[in-house]
């Protein structure tokens, strides 16, 4: 009697994941949060220093599953901290391994532009683009929790004279880890 108790309630359980599978068609939105950590090159007068830049980001993010993947846009915010603050605007791809479980994982790809503001008012713009891989867990048929990194390779760079003395900034890539809580439509 519990076997025959265990087996139903395997195939309930089987039955009711691959429902709330991220299907091709749902559109959604979602909230992102994350951190990254920036390579980057300062410059006075021509000496150079590498560090990183650590700070934190929120994202507002809207897309579409289709048969094969998801495309999605975001706009976000870069929080001031080590002493760079700015916005950005995001395209994504990214391949869906659709399958019977609540858990979806997927590879994609992500380019952006940035408008940043570091001390000093040097203003450092541009480019990031590379891959990013994560899992998407379907808490229910409308709501969706994602886990997910990038590694994003960056043109990001920018200069002002302070003080009689030439300062620049260069962003060389970026690696941000993130976690999204979305609904589908």
């Amino acid at each position: 009697m519990m076997k025959k108790h265990l087996i139903v309630a395997s195939l309930a359980a089987l039955i009711v994941s691959s429902a709330f599978a991220g299907k091709p068609g749902d559109v959604g939105v979602s909230l992102e949060f994350g951190g990254l950590k920036s390579d980057a090159t300062a410059k006075v007068d021509g000496i150079s220093s590498d560090g990183d830049i650590h700070t934190t980001y929120e994202a507002l993010r809207a897309g579409k599953y289709f048969d094969f993947g998801r495309i999605g846009g975001s706009l976000g915010y870069i929080n001031e901290d080590d002493g760079t603050d700015g916005k950005f605007v995001a395209i994504n791809y990214d391949y869906m391994f659709y399958n019977k479980s609540q858990f979806t994982p997927f590879v994609g790809a992500s380019v952006a532009y940035n408008w940043n503001e570091a001390n000093y008012n040097i203003k450092h713009n541009g480019l990031t683009y590379g891959p990013e891989v994560g899992v998407v867990y379907d808490v229910t048929k409308e709501v969706e929790l994602e886990l997910g990194a990038r590694y994003l390779k960056s043109n990001v760079d920018g200069s002002k004279n302070v003080s009689g003395h030439r300062v620049s900034l260069d962003v060389d890539s970026s690696v941000q880890y993130y976690m999204a809580i979305g609904y589908k439509f």
